[in-house]
């Protein structure tokens, strides 16, 4: 006798006593029943905390080898191995009748209504169960077969505006990979806490956790994006991040930057059903100016400095900063830094930190309305408000420190882009670039790009639009690799003034750009070098903006590798 399957999720169109929707990672699929012994499957299970209540069924088939039980009937029941761990609990006691050796109508429904999942708010927890038979009710109950079982909780049902969470159909149904982090970090069983103190905790948890602020403050595993009515919205690579935050520890950590550190924030948030946005903030949409800091201590140090302290022109300023925003930014959570909570945040030089007081804002209201151009915070200040205690004074009285965007649209892909729009005049189709890398074979210097280019228009001027192909296989397909096309260099000539034209430098310059300089002989048109590492050359240039193309090498290969990616 043994179990032959259980189903813990057999309704994949509702979560109300039924195991969540999931999916060990982007690539990889769970298949149902979650348990089967023949095929030795065992995957884990998730279960919403506030959609349970003691009506809870899972549905178990069971298999009789020998045959012993044909025809009869079999009292069945699970006993819960450690009681404190097994939160599903012990089931109820079953008939099961048994024919030609199976467990007579397939799977059984079986109750688990003494399961304690309601009573907490996340965890993750080893489901250990032994399996008993009797045929009468004076008989002694014999031991037929063990199981264990993962089984994560989470405090919600996941937010759909980032996952796909009533179908098998997409690969971002909720990960196990991604629960496996967070629900191990916020297991507890002595009380169920509040969404506000499971958010606090995660904030916490990534700013004390293995990452480190990029000293050029790029993001690594985000980027940003501006949605309809110039409203701009995160792209979060919850793959890369994934596999680089399995391999972090204290000598390995992850580089990271504020928008990284709010996808993240975000990301695990939305996993628990959690609700924030992402939002912006800056001296507008733009990010044209910035604001200027106080001194922090961001993540990843232990000392006060303002940011880019020895960067020169930069010095103190953020073009912008991004944060976990509530109610459209009334209140923001930022797991990036700590600012000072001390009586005057605006005090320089100290280092070492004694005289304040390090905190991370969360779920902080982030304008004191006392504040306006003429009436400024004055030391002493004891009020709690977020702007006052991150941006100098100059920057509050010029009302540069302001939330210019927030947004309910949370992005997820596989691919990776730079962008940061500092002249919104410069464009009127909004370009994204997004890229890849894949470190193949231990190939430190392979970076390949993969575009899907359309709307092409050669009439002087080269206009297009750029989108992103998620996957490798669909981008080769469409153009295959070429020896001939290797090592091509390819030189842009923006035809803008210096100002226009280093203001577009993120945007036109990729990771493999050599250099970007004054040709003097083209009399301030500006030239950006492109070494192609892969055989795959792929520009993407603003609309409106005039673009020679030259290539040094080759001008017939070029050429015709040019045409074969400009797709009418």
């Amino acid at each position: 006798m043994r179990v032959n399957t259980i189903s813990f999720n057999y309704d994949s169109k509702n979560v109300y006593n039924v195991a969540v929707n999931l999916r060990y990672n982007y690539s990889r699929e769970i298949d149902t029943p979650e348990y089967d012994s023949k095929i030795k499957r065992n995957c884990p299970i998730c279960y919403s905390s506030d959609n349970v209540n003691d009506e809870l069924i899972i549905k178990i088939s069971f298999q009789d080898e020998e045959n012993t039980f044909n025809r009869e009937y079999l009292n069945i029941r699970g006993l819960a191995y450690d009681e404190k761990e097994n939160i599903l609990g012990t089931t109820k006691t079953h008939s099961v009748g048994f024919i030609n050796g199976c467990s007579q109508g397939g799977s059984i429904n079986f109750n688990l209504n003494s399961n304690k999942i309601n009573s907490i708010s996340a965890g993750k927890f080893n489901c250990c169960y032994k399996w008993q038979y009797r045929k009468n009710e004076t008989d002694e109950w014999t031991d037929f077969d063990v199981t264990e079982h993962t089984v994560y909780i989470i405090p919600h049902k996941p937010l759909s505006k980032a996952w796909v969470t009533d179908s098998f159909s997409s690969n971002y149904v909720p990960w196990a990979d991604a629960l496996e982090f967070i629900c191990t970090e916020l297991k507890d069983t002595s009380k169920k806490y509040s969404d506000d103190d499971i958010s606090k905790h995660v904030a916490t948890w990534i700013n004390e956790g293995n990452f480190v602020y990029d000293d050029l403050g790029e993001c690594n595993y985000s980027a940003i994006s501006v949605g309809i009515g110039s409203t701009l919205y995160p792209i979060f690579n919850p793959k890369k991040f994934l596999d680089d935050f399995s391999k972090a520890h204290i000598n390995n950590k992850l580089s990271v930057n504020c928008n990284d550190c709010a996808c993240i924030n975000t990301f695990f948030l939305s996993l628990l059903g959690i609700d924030n946005d992402v939002g912006y903030i800056s001296s507008d949409i733009n990010f044209s100016v910035g604001f200027k800091c106080n001194e922090i201590v961001v993540i990843g140090d232990t000392k006060w400095h303002v940011p880019f302290y020895n960067s020169g022109i930069s010095t103190g300023m953020f073009s912008y900063h991004a944060v976990c925003s509530y109610n459209f930014g009334v209140s923001v959570t930022d797991s990036c830094l700590k600012i000072d909570f001390g009586t005057n945040p605006w005090s320089l030089g100290d280092p070492t930190g004694a005289t304040k007081d390090g905190k991370i804002a969360c779920k902080t209201l982030f304008a004191d309305p006392a504040t306006t151009p003429g009436n400024p915070p004055k030391v002493p200040y004891v009020s709690e408000f977020y702007r006052e205690r991150l941006c100098d004074l100059t920057s509050l009285t010029a009302g540069s420190c302001r939330v210019v965007s927030t947004s309910d649209k949370f992005e997820f892909t596989t691919a990776l882009y730079n962008f940061h729009m500092k002249e919104k005049s410069l464009a009127n189709k909004y370009l994204t670039e997004y890229s890849e890398n894949l470190l193949n074979e231990n190939k430190l210097d392979t970076c390949e790009k993969f575009y899907l280019f359309d709307n092409i228009k050669l009439n002087g001027k080269l206009n297009l639009l750029v989108t992103y192909l998620n996957d490798e296989k669909t981008f080769c397909s469409m153009y295959s690799e070429n020896e001939k096309y290797k090592n091509i260099s390819v030189y842009f000539y923006l035809c803008e003034n210096r100002k226009k034209a280093l203001s577009c430098a993120d945007n036109l310059i990729f990771e493999n750009a050599r250099h970007f300089e004054t040709i003097s002989e083209y009399n301030g048109i500006f030239e950006i070098v492109l070494k192609s590492l892969s055989g795959k050359i792929a520009v993407a240039v603003k609309e409106n903006m005039v673009v020679k193309i030259i290539n040094k090498n080759d001008s017939v290969n070029l050429m015709e590798f040019a045409n074969s990616l400009f797709i009418d």
